[in-house]
């Protein structure tokens, strides 16, 4: 198999007109970013938003590489007050040992800069989407699990074990995602809409939510919280119709539902709290 030309990216944020590093934290920022570099960068094998940079791995030639890097994240991110450093020229992956480091590295740099203690905790990072938690996934994980030599039968258990057997979060590895769905009385419609908003990788708005992902956490609500579709219409600022006319349409597909089943499955992929300024009548 002819290895791909892949190349390692990098943004770092400039320091904004106060002196301090403007950070990528909130939620909606890191929402749009990501759908930009996504449509910019199909199947990139690896990505990860950190506080103040951002890594991305992805084929190419390099030179466009680094212009398209520059033009996703510039268009995604308007604020004024401060601006990318200038962007470095991308760094080659010559092989697939190499690329098996730089995506344990991507991986964990979350875990690293102390921010986390396992790299299934980091939402903004491709690790979930390797381990099934995300609808649609962003990497071609077959395709990049073949070229490593890891796919098949255990594959994503191996890549997890990988990344994380790592002094900044266990010399062992942790466990991987668990299996199974989560139970129904865990789980509150708070946290099934943080969950889809995780898996689909969108707003926690209902409001501004895709009407597919909506319908998705009014079905997957009903079908969870053993509420009643008047109490899931008010606890989503729905009105009672509306939420009753979502419950007769058609089931979201089955893998959309899997993998939002798969992050309430696992406390390392759940989210208990809201940012700033969010609808707290959960």
């Amino acid at each position: 198999m002819v290895f791909p030309r892949l190349f390692h990216l990098v943004a770092r944020v400039e320091r904004g007109l106060t002196g301090q590093a403007i950070p990528l934290n909130d939620r909606e920022l890191c929402v749009a970013v990501w759908a930009r570099l996504k449509r910019s960068f199909p199947g990139a094998p690896a990505c990860v938003l950190m506080p103040d940079h951002a890594h991305l791995l992805a084929e190419g030639d390099p030179g466009q590489l680094r212009r398209r890097w520059a033009r996703a994240l510039s268009s995604a991110v308007r604020d004024a007050s401060w601006r990318w450093e200038p962007f470095p020229l991308p760094a080659p992956i010559p092989n697939a040992q190499h690329l098996a480091r730089q995506l344990r590295y991507l991986h964990l740099n979350p875990c690293r800069a102390g921010l986390c203690s396992d790299p299934l905790e980091w939402e903004w990072s491709t690790h979930r989407d390797w381990m099934g938690c995300v609808d649609p996934s962003w990497p071609e994980v077959e395709r990049w699990g073949r070229i490593l030599g890891w796919w098949g039968t255990g594959g994503p258990e191996r890549m997890h074990r990988y990344v994380s057997s790592d002094p900044a979060v266990r010399v062992t590895g942790t466990p991987p995602i668990s299996a199974g769905h989560a139970k129904v009385e865990e789980c509150s419609v708070r946290e099934v809409l943080r969950a889809v908003a995780a898996s689909r990788r969108v707003t926690v708005d209902v409001a501004k939510m895709p009407r597919l992902d909506r319908r998705l956490v009014v079905k997957l609500a009903a079908e969870c919280s053993g509420l009643r579709p008047v109490q899931i219409a008010a606890r989503l600022g729905l009105t009672r119709q509306a939420a009753a006319r979502i419950l007769r349409r058609a089931p979201p597909s089955a893998r959309a539902r899997a993998a939002v089943l798969q992050v309430l499955s696992d406390p390392r992929t759940r989210w208990d709290r809201f940012p700033p300024g969010t609808d707290r009548r959960f």
